[in-house]
């Protein structure tokens, strides 16, 4: 019989999603227990000021698997925008090059038409995050084809037992 434990691996390390979730673009979630901080910052609001469902959900079908020390996501999606009758599409590669290093970087496509005139088409999103002991800082860039040149974050997270201390400059 011919050995299947590379099957085996790549099932158990691969899922698909499909319905309504949140946009893997960008290191701010949407959620209170996925984020640091009390508000969001720019580049969170532009994600989801470019997605038609609330909280910068999208809707489609994705498959997201971990290989090694990278994951890896992709998606063909219902329009970002919400035009009718088109599809965005959206890729995201994560690596961890160096320990406590990760870097992160996707782009989504969406539909520009005067019914969506407030589309930026293709997004590009940029991001490294460093960890240390208590200590966390991340850089995070995002651009568009339309409307958006660029934006970019900078945060830095110190934690304690039960306390957060952060900065962050958009």
């Amino acid at each position: 019989f011919p050995d299947l434990s590379l099957f085996r691996s790549l099932a158990q390390s691969i899922s698909l999603q499909a319905g309504a979730f949140v946009d893997p673009l960008g290191l701010e979630q949407e959620d209170a227990p996925d984020r640091d901080q009390v508000s969001h910052g720019q580049v969170w609001h532009l994600l989801a000021g470019q997605t038609s469902l609330p909280g910068n959900n999208v809707q489609g079908i994705a498959v997201q698997g971990i290989l090694g020390h990278s994951s890896f996501y992709a998606a063909l999606l219902n329009d970002l925008g919400g035009v009718s009758n088109r599809h965005s599409l959206a890729m995201m590669l994560a690596t961890e090059p160096a320990e406590h290093l990760r870097l992160q970087g996707g782009f989504a496509t969406q539909a520009h038409l005067e019914s969506n005139a407030a589309s930026a088409e293709t997004l590009l999103a940029l991001s490294a995050v460093w960890t240390a002991a208590n200590y966390t800082a991340t850089v995070e860039y995002f651009a568009g084809d339309k409307l958006i040149n660029a934006v970019y974050s900078v945060t830095g997270d110190y934690r304690w037992t039960k306390f957060l201390a952060a900065l962050r400059w958009d």
